[in-house]
């Protein structure tokens, strides 16, 4: 029983706050990010209100402490709304979100959003020029003990991404080839429910990013070729690493590649629910279109692409926060008393 609630009432709230989850999963599967991260946010601090509107452990409250429900299901919450408004560039809150989720799994015992929510935040300081804070991040979850093994693929890769912005061929190559040695082996029946997406597939994405943060265009295009199938997508990774590709395609120059896939991305664009993808996307046309020394269907098809793309996000990395004023996210689900930054693996 979770102090203070009875054993219904607390099980009935958690109820609650996984199906406001998955509808805000749902959201984001038919619009995308841009449209499901703000309502992720108002539905994580609208369950948050509903625990912190009493003191928790009194009569009316329960306690967020170890194996609650309760405490599990936000941090579940708050971890969603901390991805999906990273994915809509809105990058103060995501990491609110996130530092959340972190502190109510760590106190909650929740092992698998732990996990979740180091590998968003190490993917997240990795995207703003932060490698060294990824690669800390990473590092920091592999020595958890008895981690599955697509799990330990995931933080693999966010190392290998680490070390190509940070210019260490050897070590980043070496953790794509952890990471695909792992994914190989399997799925596991200790796989937490999150690592369905964890497969060959991604791992190839992910080396495709890596060959590009080392500056291997060609390489890149040739493993983000592999993991698009040729194909343009518009949500989650798919968009992310079509755009990836194209940029890899423009700098590799490969002219007729880049120009048939603008063309093709160009079809379904208007549907990309990621403001990442979106905005890498209209980085790689907008470059092409400035470069009068590329061929002119290559610069048409890139401008058709800019046309069909969605309208930008005006905040971009440095954006409002969608949750209000600041100090509206909490910023961290511990008592002050046991915040401690130095050890605190979420906080920058």
């Amino acid at each position: 029983m979770e102090a203070g609630w009875s054993a219904r009432a607390a099980g009935e709230y958690a109820a609650r706050v996984r199906g406001a989850t998955t509808r805000v999963l749902a959201l984001e599967a038919r619009a995308g990010a841009t449209v499901a991260g703000p309502e992720a946010a108002r539905a994580a601090l609208g369950a948050w209100a509903g625990v912190r509107a009493v003191p928790p452990g009194t009569a009316a409250g329960p306690q967020l402490g170890w194996g609650s429900d309760v405490g599990a299901a936000l941090g579940e919450l708050a971890q969603v709304a901390g991805w999906l408004l990273f994915d809509a560039e809105r990058h103060h809150a995501a990491h609110r979100f996130c530092r959340l989720s972190l502190a109510l799994a760590r106190r909650c015992g929740d092992r698998a959003t732990e996990q979740l929510t180091l590998a968003t935040l190490s993917m997240q300081a990795a995207h703003l020029g932060r490698p060294d804070t990824a690669l800390r991040l990473a590092d920091a979850a592999l020595e958890q003990p008895r981690l599955p093994a697509r799990v330990a693929a995931v933080f693999h890769l966010r190392r290998a991404r680490a070390h190509a912005l940070g210019g260490r061929r050897g070590a980043a190559l070496a953790a794509a080839d952890l990471a695909r040695g792992l994914v190989g082996e399997g799925p596991s029946p200790r796989d937490p429910a999150w690592a369905w997406w964890v497969d060959e597939d991604e791992v190839a994405g992910h080396l495709g990013l890596t060959h590009a943060g080392l500056g291997e265009w060609h390489r890149a295009v040739d493993t983000l070729t592999m993991a698009t199938d040729g194909e343009p997508g518009t949500t989650g990774f798919r968009a992310l690493f079509d755009a990836e590709l194209l940029t890899a395609t423009l700098r590799a120059g490969a002219w007729h590649d880049a120009t048939a896939l603008a063309a093709r991305m160009a079809q379904s664009a208007g549907g990309i629910g990621s403001a990442r993808a979106a905005t890498l996307a209209r980085r790689a046309a907008r470059s092409a279109v400035a470069a009068p020394h590329l061929p002119g269907a290559l610069r048409d098809a890139a401008r058709h692409l800019q046309t069909t793309l969605p309208p930008p996000y005006g905040g971009g990395t440095s954006g409002p926060s969608p949750t209000g004023p600041e100090g509206s996210v909490p910023p961290c689900g511990a008592p002050r008393a046991e915040h401690r930054c130095e050890r605190h693996t979420g906080c920058w």
